[in-house]
């Protein structure tokens, strides 16, 4: 039950991440989902920790550095999102 949690809070901030990156706010992420404003921060707080970001914009700078590497065939290819 644990897990089938963590991996909808997952797809959820992926879902997260695919708006914010398209310079969504948090207030429109949240009405998109159906979620409140504190869920989506939290989500993207663990994706910010997740990838050593300090801000939104940082976040969004790795996303697509990890991005890029992946379709390189570069080592990012083991980073969990």
């Amino acid at each position: 039950m644990l897990a089938a949690l963590e991996v909808e809070d997952q797809q959820r901030e992926a879902q997260a991440l695919r708006l914010l990156m398209e310079f969504k706010t948090g207030k429109a992420i949240a009405r998109r989902l159906g979620i409140t404003r504190k869920t989506v921060g939290r989500y993207v707080s663990r994706l910010m920790h997740r990838v050593g970001a300090r801000n939104r914009s940082e976040l969004l700078v790795r996303v697509l550095q990890i991005h890029q590497c992946i379709r390189a065939g570069g080592v990012a290819d083991t980073i969990r999102l």
